[in-house]
């Protein structure tokens, strides 16, 4: 299961390995049944503040103070600058996103250059083809290492596209897949 802490880490990490590193508040919005899934809580909007509250005020060493708002069952958790440069400092610049981003972000990027990258870090590695219009293939890693994150890939004409999800996330949107034939 990935954590809050991990996931916002990760999703500061991922935007900055995609815009580029800024010092400055980033804002990560979540839906109340992610939240539920990250915490591992099963509660209502209201006493999903109350957790998170509590979460800020336990990991305020790595993301300084977040503040927290939502508006019906959506969350936005705001990283302060100093949070986010935290993890930049953190982030490895040779890690399996780094590497993944700069696969797929070159032009006419295919997702056989996606694929080597996940071959790099694990010889566990699960395809499986999406039905549906939005994904046309799902990858991750078997035993869940390096992350146990599903992501979703579309091929463009000239680009490839991508989205990462939590397995709970995935699972809760309904997506269909198939084993690929060896």
């Amino acid at each position: 299961m990935i954590s809050l802490k991990e996931s916002l880490r990760d999703a500061v990490e991922e935007a900055q390995l995609k815009l580029g590193y800024r010092r400055e508040a980033m804002r990560l919005y979540y839906p109340l049944s992610s939240l539920c899934a990250l915490t591992g809580t099963q509660t209502d909007a209201e006493g999903m503040e109350a957790v998170l509250r509590r979460f800020a005020e336990e990991e305020q060493s790595l993301f300084g103070e977040i503040a927290v708002s939502r508006q019906g069952d959506r969350f936005c958790l705001t990283v302060p600058p100093e949070g986010a440069q935290r993890i930049h400092e953190q982030a490895d610049a040779q890690g399996f996103l780094a590497q993944l981003l700069a696969a797929v972000s070159r032009p006419g990027a295919q997702l056989a250059d996606a694929l080597a990258v996940f071959s790099r870090f694990s010889d566990g590695v699960v395809v499986r083809a999406m039905r549906g219009e939005e994904f046309d293939t799902l990858v991750y890693f078997a035993r869940g290492e390096p992350n146990a994150y599903r992501y979703c890939f579309k091929q463009e004409p000239c680009h490839l596209i991508y989205h990462r999800f939590t397995p709970e996330d995935y699972e809760s949107f309904g997506f269909e897949d198939e084993e690929i034939a060896p």
